[in-house]
Parts: structure tokens; sequence; C-alpha cells
């Protein structure tokens, strides 16, 4: 029999038939040239070759970049078929897509964010972050779908395991949120802004049908919900919670994509323990097959993005430093710094490991104790500190300055110069963290982690090097010349010519029948 849990997200599955029905009578209102569509389509790629991101974040990103360009830098509105067009021109979603209904919708979703902007009275940082808050919940009008199921999963998984999960130094509704942001970044591995929004809904649950009265409610409050927003995303706990539940998150990273394929129907095969059972097997199958292709896809586009978007930005510091300040060049470093981590992050991204019949094996015997047997490993952690962190602390920068100060003396023996050594741990921090990014992603679908003795090794000495990538990134991640390019200078201009083609195409076909 179905877990108490599994039994909810069943019965909420019934509603997704509703949706399916009315999705079919929506009618498209427009066409956009395949001229257009071309060019558009090129633009985009070229942009999102030079800007590194997640696969699953791109649309949202795009949605976000497109609502700041309409109203931060043209200083315009926002309509919701224009919008439609666009994204339809850029290939984010079908044609078939452009219609009235959705498109009211986007206008209903724009209105009640900049009302709320405007009744608050705060601008600025603020008005960008309620941009981004649009920008997802416009992503999910456009897949409304796939959204509910994504709630009911996660619902599922949160009371799953929430009974079972004892947090004894936090206090009860910090430890709920926390545990709710594992359980999304699990599912999902959003960006913060995408996290963000979940966690908006959970402050204002009946945000997205928001009346007047709602935002004359929330507006002076807008300030300290946002903050505590920020609090609870930057609260480290959840990525301990979320290594803890890394078996629970395969099997409902299962029931996610049980749902995405069949819908509602998929309540009936999560009734049947043995066609769940068929169902696992064949998806693990087409999914490792899968992941190897995509794991090799992200590490050549993240080697694009480094090349073009940092390592140019190196040689132009390199080269005349060494030119007009050393009066010499030396050709070794130069080539290294800009061949040997390119290199590095294919290699590393090359060697991720297979799964087998074993991790297949473990991850059904999971999901029938958890699913239908109701068991489920109870979890403790303490968050207070004792006196073993200041030890741990201290190790943690001995183990920092061992393996910097190893890689800065092996860097001058070869005649590396000061700005080259900086270029080259620079690039070495942010491929590091690349590669793990990529490698992590890679055992999405795994259960059984044997480590051995040579990869605990290389993981302890890796550590520093990984997390200073990470906090690189994270702080130079808006250093980007050729996106600065691309944003402000190109964009607005090509959209405008784009938009303007379409409709002048659509005008002389309109004329076409009239030289009859």
């Amino acid at each position: 029999m179905l877990s108490e849990p599994m039994q909810k997200l069943a019965l909420a599955l019934t509603d997704l038939r509703a949706i399916e029905l009315a999705s079919q009578n929506n009618k498209q209102v427009f066409e956009v040239n395949k001229l257009v569509i071309k060019a558009a389509t090129y633009y985009e790629k070229i942009r999102y070759l030079v800007d590194y991101q997640e696969e699953h974040t791109i649309r949202r990103n795009a949605l976000e970049r497109i609502l700041k360009r309409k109203i931060v830098i043209e200083g315009g509105a926002v309509y919701g078929t224009t919008l439609l067009q666009e994204l339809a021109s850029g290939q984010y979603i079908d044609e078939a897509q452009v219609t009235e209904e959705l498109g009211r919708k986007i206008d209903t979703i724009m209105s009640k964010f900049l009302r709320l902007r405007d009744s608050a009275g705060l601008s600025g940082a603020v008005g960008k972050r309620l941009l981004a808050f649009a920008a997802a919940e416009i992503d999910y009008a456009l897949s409304l779908k796939h959204y509910i199921m994504d709630q009911g999963i996660t619902n599922a998984f949160y009371d799953t395991v929430r009974k079972n999960i004892t947090l004894p130094d936090v206090k009860e509704d910090v430890a709920d949120l926390q545990i709710y942001c594992a359980c999304y970044r699990s599912l999902f591995r959003p960006e913060d802004e995408s996290l963000a929004y979940a966690l908006w809904m959970k402050y204002i649950p009946q945000w997205q049908n928001a009346t007047d009265e709602t935002i004359a409610d929330n507006a002076p409050h807008l300030g300290d919900i946002l903050a505590s927003i920020d609090s609870t995303i930057k609260n480290t706990l959840q990525w301990r919670l979320i290594q803890k539940l890394k078996n629970e998150t395969v099997y409902f990273l299962i029931v996610r994509e049980l749902v995405q394929q069949y819908g509602a129907e998929s309540q009936r095969i999560l009734e049947a323990p043995g066609e769940l059972e068929i169902y696992t097997q064949s998806l693990l199958e087409k999914k490792y097959a899968k992941e190897n292709a995509r794991i090799r896809s992200s590490g050549i586009r993240a080697v694009i993005y480094l090349f073009f978007t940092k390592a140019l930005f190196a040689m132009a510091l390199e080269i005349p430093y060494e030119m007009f300040i050393l009066t010499t060049i030396n050709y070794v470093p130069i080539a290294m710094n800009v061949v040997f981590h390119p290199l590095l992050l294919l290699i590393v991204t090359r060697g991720v490991g297979t799964f087998d019949t074993k991790n297949t094996g473990a991850v059904l015997k999971g999901m029938k104790e958890m699913f239908y047997e109701n068991k489920t490993e109870k979890i403790k952690i303490r968050t207070g500190k004792s006196g073993l962190i200041y030890i741990f602390t201290t190790m943690y920068v001995v183990l920092l300055a061992f393996v910097f100060g190893t890689i800065v003396a092996g860097l001058k023996s070869i005649h590396f110069n000061s700005v080259g050594i900086i270029i080259f741990l620079f690039f070495l921090a942010l491929v590091s963290y690349f590669a793990f990014r990529i490698r992590y992603n890679s055992k999405r679908w795994k259960v059984t982690q044997q480590e051995s003795a040579l990869s605990l090794i290389l993981s302890i000495f890796t550590v520093p090097v990984i997390r200073t990538g990470r906090w690189l990134s994270q702080s130079f991640s808006s250093i980007n010349v050729f996106v600065f390019i691309l944003d402000f200078i190109i964009e607005t201009p090509f959209k405008i010519v784009l938009n303007f083609s379409n409709q002048f195409i659509s005008y002389l076909k309109e004329k076409t029948p009239e030289t009859y």
C-alpha cells in the first residue's frame, strides 16, 4: 500500500486532467517567421556560449533578461503576447503557446509585481528582485502542468522525510524551511532566484491569485520578507541535509519522470508496485546513456565559456605585463594559462563513473521500502558549535595554505611570473569548481557510493581549490565583457530589428493576394 504522502500525491495528480484539457482549447494567435526564428536562435546560442548556465535554468534566465531589458533599460512596459513572440522566436517555447489566454495571464503576473513594487515605494535592487520573481512565475505559467507536478512531488518528498529528521539545535520554523529547501534543491538543482520564488510562495501562499488587498497587506513588509528569504537561502544547513537525502532524492526523481511522462495516468502506476518497478528499470537504462552524453556536452560548453569570457581577458593582462614591465615574453606560461585549464576540464569530465545493475537493484529496493513499506532512514544533525570546530577550521586553513603553496612553488620552478601565477590559480580554481559540478551532476541517479582510498585522498586535497573556485564564480560572475556587450549594446537594437522584420514580412504576406 502506498505511504500517506504518496497517496496525497496520487490524489493531486487527478487535477492534471483539467489542465491537460484546458491547454488543448487554446488557439495560437501569432505566427513567427522562420527567418526571424533562425536569426533569434543563433543570437541566443551565441549568448549562452559566453554565459555558462545549467540547461534547465536557461529559459528563466532569458525571461529575467528580457524583463530587465524592457523595463529597466528601455523604460517601457511588458505585454504578454509580445513577450511570448520573443520567446517563440528564440525557440524557448513552441509557436503554439503564443495564445491570447497565456498573454493575458502574463499581463496579470507583471501587473501584480509592478503594483507591489510601486506600493512598497521600493526600487533598485528590490525592483530587480521582483522582476526575477516575475520571471520565475511566468516560467511556471509556460509549463503549468509541470509546475503543479513539481509542487506535488516536492510536498510528497518533504512529508516523507520531515518526520524522520531531527535538528535539536534549530527552531522548528527554521528547520521546516531548511528541510523544504533541501528537498527543493535536491530535486530541481535551482538557482537561488528560483528557490527564492518558491519561498516567496511559502510566505505569501495566496500570491498567485493576489488581489489589491493582498498587495496592500504585504507591501509594508516587503523588505522584511525578502530579508527572511535571503537568510533562509544562505543558511548552510540545507546543504548538509542534501547530502543526507541523496538516496531519497533519486527515488523521487524517478517519480517526477513518471509523472512528467504519464501525467494523471501515473496515479495507476504508482498504485501498482510491479508496474513501477518495470518503469524504473526502463527509465534508468535510458538515463544512464543520456547522462553520459549530457556530461560531455556540459564539459564542452564550460570550456567554451571559460575560454571566451575569462582566458582572453587573462591574456590581455599577462601579455602587456610581460612586454612593458618585464620587457620579455615567456611563451610557456602564457600557453599553459590558455591551454591547460580547458584541457584539464575536458579530461576530468570525460572520466566520470558509469552505472551498473547493482545501482538499479539498490534503487528498486529503496523505492519499495520508502513508498510501500513506509521505511525511511532517520537523520539527526547537530548544528551547535563545539571546540572541535575551531580545530577543524585551523586544519582547513593549513591545508589551504599547503595546497596553494605547493602549486605556487611548482609554477615558480618553471618560470611563471607573479601575474601568470595569479591567472593560473584563478582558472585552476574555476575549472575545479566547474568540473566538480559536472561530476556531481553525473552521480544524480546513483545511490551506491563506494569511494576508493585514492579518491578520498584526492577529495581532501581538492576541497580548498573547489571551494575557492565556488567563491570566485559567485563573486565575479558579473564580470563578463561579452555578456555586457550583448545585453547592453547589441540586444536591444537587434530585437527591435527582428520584431520590425517579422511584422513587415507578415504585412507582405497579407498583401500578396492583392496582386492577383
